[in-house]
């Protein structure tokens, strides 16, 4: 599970840099300061994956998740 504490009100995007390095981009919805929200993840494809999310114009850090295959 990922989990956001959203520092803005906005829409929220999760990004995701593949293994392949194709970048993949998923719509959360809109979201509310203060709020915390958490997500599932599901990799597909052994590797690293970087994965973070955006506000607006303002990106969260980033996480990476190594996969084993």
């Amino acid at each position: 599970m990922l989990a956001m504490d959203a520092k803005e009100n906005g829409y929220a995007v999760l990004m995701e840099r593949l293994p392949s390095g194709e970048l993949s981009s998923r719509y959360l919805g809109y979201i509310y300061k203060g709020s915390s929200y958490s997500l599932p993840l599901k990799a597909n494809s052994p590797g690293t994956h970087d994965i973070w999310y955006r506000v607006g114009f303002q990106e969260s850090n980033r996480i990476k998740l190594s996969v084993l295959g």
